[in-house]
């Protein structure tokens, strides 16, 4: 298993008893190469069994747009603004903060 997972199966048993909203668990990398042909579902069964998570959200793996951003000094939004990876992260940030989810298709800039 990836070393994240061992700690994101310990993270819910470590946060105790504090008053806090549940956590939303975000797993990224989740390649078929690494875990199984179809890795989503594999992953949420194990989640859950393990860790009682029910709920995880999938952040598509792109290293080509996130490497093309770093390497370029910008956004997702700028160096690839159609990117599987940017989408994700709109609508799970959308969702994280209580908005409607965003329309799909590319807005034009105001200039």
């Amino acid at each position: 298993a990836p070393l994240g997972s061992l700690a994101l199966v310990r993270g819910p048993q470590e946060r105790g008893t504090t008053d806090s909203p549940a956590p939303t668990v975000v797993l990224n990398k989740d390649r078929s190469a690494a875990v199984a042909v179809r890795p989503e579902p594999r992953s949420r069964v194990a989640l859950t069994r393990f860790a009682g998570i029910d709920d995880p959200r999938f952040i598509p793996d792109d290293p080509t747009s996130m490497d093309s951003a770093l390497l370029a000094g910008q956004t997702l939004a700028e160096a690839a603004p159609d990117s599987s990876v940017r989408k994700a992260l709109v609508a799970l940030a959308a969702e994280v903060c209580g908005l409607p989810a965003p329309p799909s298709g590319r807005r034009r800039r105001v200039v």
